[in-house]
């Protein structure tokens, strides 16, 4: 399946979740405070269903994203 790379502001609910159970060593970047915050500088492969998808294990700066 298809996936593509999408800015964490516009990724679903449920999505968001599944992307913060996966990605807890979000913390040892020391210059954000908060997991939010974090998120926020990233994007995500997503597939075409709106799920993470397994196949990366990484996400890239948000200004690669469309």
């Amino acid at each position: 399946m298809e996936s593509k790379l999408v800015k964490w502001q516009n990724i679903e609910i449920k999505t968001k979740r599944e992307i913060e159970a996966r990605y807890v060593n979000w913390k040892y970047d020391t210059t954000v405070s908060s997991f939010e915050q974090w998120a926020q500088q990233h994007a995500f492969y997503i597939r075409r269903d709106g799920k993470l998808d397994d196949r990366y294990n990484y996400c890239v700066p948000d200004y690669l994203a469309d």
